[in-house]
């Protein structure tokens, strides 16, 4: 199942314009990457290279059979968010995914289901859609 999650990601990574050097890390090495919004765009960074939520990520894709694909990082005025875009193992729920994906606002980019990690405060973490948009070859929030 692993597998066809993996592929699904990478069909949903480049659905949603992200560079190839990123795609082909996740499909070559298994490399999940994370985004962050900055002045000129998003940045990408390495998502080993923050040991705390690897293992986080680690505890929920063993607890719910999903596949985190990519991240992106956002301090809010309701905490500091770690926001995991996934593939359900349940391949039934991928069209409704991909129904989500075809609308592609104007203003806030891609609709899509995540789980997002509060991590000031953990309690307030949840799993719904977000959109993102394609920065700099990465990934951003916008709601």
């Amino acid at each position: 199942m692993r597998e066809k999650q993996k592929a699904e990601a990478i069909w949903r990574l480049k659905k949603f314009g992200v560079m190839s050097n990123i795609i082909n890390e996740l499909r070559e090495n298994d490399t999940v990457f994370y985004s962050e919004r900055s002045p000129i765009g998003g940045i990408l960074y390495w998502i080993k290279d923050q040991p705390e939520w690897v293992r986080l990520i680690k505890e929920w894709e063993t607890e719910t059979g999903c596949f985190v694909y990519h991240a992106t990082h956002e301090r809010t005025s309701f905490g500091e968010c770690l926001t995991l875009l996934y593939v359900s193992s349940n391949e039934e729920e991928w069209e409704y995914d991909h129904e989500d994906m075809e609308y592609e606002d104007d203003k806030y980019g891609f609709q899509v289901i995540a789980h997002v990690i509060n991590l000031t405060h953990p309690d307030f973490s949840e799993t719904g859609s977000v959109y993102i948009e394609e920065h700099n070859g990465g990934l951003v929030r916008m709601a």
